[in-house]
């Protein structure tokens, strides 16, 4: 049976999907890492704390799951990865933001909101990849996507540290806090690269 023009477009810009697929996850899958570090090492929190911070972050992806389809439906795909992309960069800069003294509830809502965002893009990203694909080329791609992240996690991780380690050098050790800051605005920034493949997908790409 002949392939559709759809699957023949998807196959097309398939290069294009995949790139946006591993910057985008650079910033997001860098956060798990960095943010207990900070959290201990900088704000001086003790690890128990910093342990429970990370609660809200696996709670907002848990309540993302039943509105990933609705949203996608509702704005498409092309538009809702080019806004939650700057929305997931934006969140992570935002972290910059805050200090040992930030109240609890306004930090727990930022990991939440943090995890909401971060679970959409990841949703999304996948299933648009993978939707079209024939189903002969489906076990291949998919294969080929869980490289993608898997090199995109190493990547992020190993960046953040980098990060970490040049502005501590530049700031200082008694300013380990802001060269936090600024490794997350450069994470956060990141997500620009994202945008900018994503802003290739053809306009009226089907859902």
């Amino acid at each position: 049976m002949p392939y559709s023009a759809a699957i023949y477009l998807k196959i097309a810009y398939m290069p294009l999907v995949f790139l946006g697929n591993f910057f985008a996850r650079f910033g997001g899958n860098a956060m798990p890492f960095i943010m207990p570090i900070m959290l201990q090492v900088a704000f001086g929190f003790e690890p128990f704390i910093t342990g429970l911070m990370m609660i809200p972050t696996v709670l907002g992806s848990l309540v993302s799951k039943p509105i990933i389809r609705p949203l996608i439906q509702r704005f498409g795909y092309r538009q809702f990865l080019l806004t939650n992309t700057l929305l997931v960069g934006a969140c992570i800069a935002s972290f910059a933001l805050t200090t040992a003294e930030t109240a609890v509830w306004l930090r727990t809502l930022h990991f939440f909101i943090f995890g909401v965002l971060n679970s959409l893009q990841f949703v999304a990203m996948n299933t648009f990849t993978l939707k079209d694909l024939p189903q002969q080329e489906a076990s291949s791609g998919n294969s080929f996507l869980s490289m993608i992240m898997m090199l995109s996690m190493s990547i992020g991780v190993a960046l953040a540290g980098t990060l970490v380690n040049m502005f501590s050098a530049y700031y200082g050790a008694e300013q380990l806090v802001s060269a936090f800051h600024a490794t997350l605005i450069c994470l956060g920034v990141l997500n620009i690269l994202a945008f900018l493949v994503f802003w290739n997908i053809p306009k009226h790409t089907a859902v």
